[in-house]
């Protein structure tokens, strides 16, 4: 049976995509390991539909920059150590790592000189991430150190995929080879979709006349968590019913919650934290509209969020901003568009959602059939073919396969 390992810095199976691509290995007769951080009261060795994960001792806790530092080379060099230990054993043949960080690609240094083959996911761009996370330019000397290191892990790499086009043409541009690179969407996993029915006791009930909007993802200042906030706060008084409901974890969880305080919206705001697929789906099933209110950087300029198609596989309505890793896919006749950053435009925009329901269903009909392009059952051929050919060329070139 052809064996993977997968490495990545989140705990499985919190990390949506890396389930997903590693429940579909297992389903297409592979056998997945995965080593991952550990977060409270996860077991430091478990199996999960079939994945087993052989959990490190660490969580995250960035309280500062020399602990973001620390936590990745902490993981890097324990790691490194346990895909090489754990290689001895199983002899993998492929290694897929996942990023951030880029370097962890490197921990699949000894298997890779063994034979195994190694698949490098960028699920981000570690400059643009910093870029926006700590508003320097391109050109500042940590920027520059990162793209040196995403180079370098490039080319250590047998092979690249990445989630959307723009994310494509921006590694492209840096250095990688078009041959060498591949998309996979961040797409819902229908099997997910489809046992996300009635959950019991329902995470919220609602009543006939109310307005229901909701945003889940990570709760971040550059998210616009914010700005949905202000967007409400101005038309509360326009949708009598309106509630809002928010899903997730993050660095600005605080001060989202005590915003919601200060501008009077308790009584119509329910922040649920963090909770899995199959209920973020079942949520989705009863409201009216989603949003997801980024604001424009360098990072969300290019990002193409999943919870677009999560929203648009349910046939839910769900605004957008501007940005070109989403005009990628969806003309302005086919998606709620909104301006990034302004929330009195945010706000109109909900407001022409709530008059004219009518006018959406062209709209979400248009946004269903692009996502029926991207559907993970044709997402999930391209993540097997590539790694089938890996495994083929890998056990060709080891003498006595």
């Amino acid at each position: 049976m052809p064996s993977i390992l997968m490495i990545h810095f989140s705990p499985y199976p919190v990390d949506v995509r890396i389930r997903r691509e590693a429940e579909t290995l297992i389903e297409a007769g592979m056998s997945v390991d995965t080593i991952s951080i550990r977060s409270k009261n996860q077991k430091p060795r478990e199996i999960h539909y079939g994945v087993t994960t052989y959990r490190i001792n660490l969580s995250k806790k960035r309280s500062s920059k020399l602990r973001y530092i620390w936590e990745y080379l902490y993981f890097a060099l324990i790691t490194f150590f346990k895909a090489a230990m754990l290689y001895r054993k199983r002899r993998y043949d492929v290694i897929h790592v996942h990023n951030m960080p880029d370097f962890l690609v490197f921990c699949a240094f000894i298997p890779k000189m063994l034979g195994a083959k190694v698949l490098l996911d960028l699920h981000d761009p570690m400059p643009e991430i910093y870029m926006t996370k700590y508003k320097i330019p391109i050109t500042h000397p940590v920027i520059r150190f990162l793209v040196l290191i995403e180079k370098m892990s490039i080319r250590f790499a047998d092979h690249v995929i990445t989630p959307n086009v723009a994310f494509r043409e921006l590694f492209i541009k840096r250095g990688c080879g078009a041959h060498k690179i591949d998309i996979v969407m961040n797409t819902p996993m229908e099997r997910i979709l489809n046992d996300s029915g009635p959950v019991k006791p329902a995470i919220f009930t609602r009543k006939k006349e109310e307005f229901f909007i909701m945003y889940h993802g990570t709760i971040l200042l550059r998210n616009g968590c914010l700005d949905i906030l202000e967007a409400i706060n101005t038309i509360k008084s326009e949708i009598p019913g309106i509630r809002f409901l928010a899903f997730g974890n993050g660095e600005a969880v605080e001060i989202f919650k005590n915003r919601i305080v200060e501008l009077g919206l308790s009584d119509m705001v329910q922040y649920f934290g963090l909770v899995s697929n199959e209920l973020i789906f079942n949520a989705i099933k009863k409201i009216d509209i989603g949003v997801i209110p980024n604001q424009k950087n360098p990072f969300t300029n290019i990002n193409f969020p999943v919870r677009i198609f999560e929203y648009l596989a349910l046939k839910k309505p769900v605004i957008v901003p501007r940005t070109n890793g989403i005009m990628d896919y969806f003309t302005e006749d086919s998606i709620i568009y909104f301006e990034p950053g302004d929330t009195l435009n945010l706000a109109e925009v909900i407001i022409r959602c709530y008059r004219s329901p009518e006018k959406l269903k062209e709209k979400i009909d248009k946004g269903y059939d692009i996502y029926q392009n991207y559907t993970w059952q044709k997402q999930r051929r391209v993540l097997e073919t590539i790694t089938s050919d890996l495994i083929k060329n890998g056990r060709e070139a080891v003498p006595g396969n």
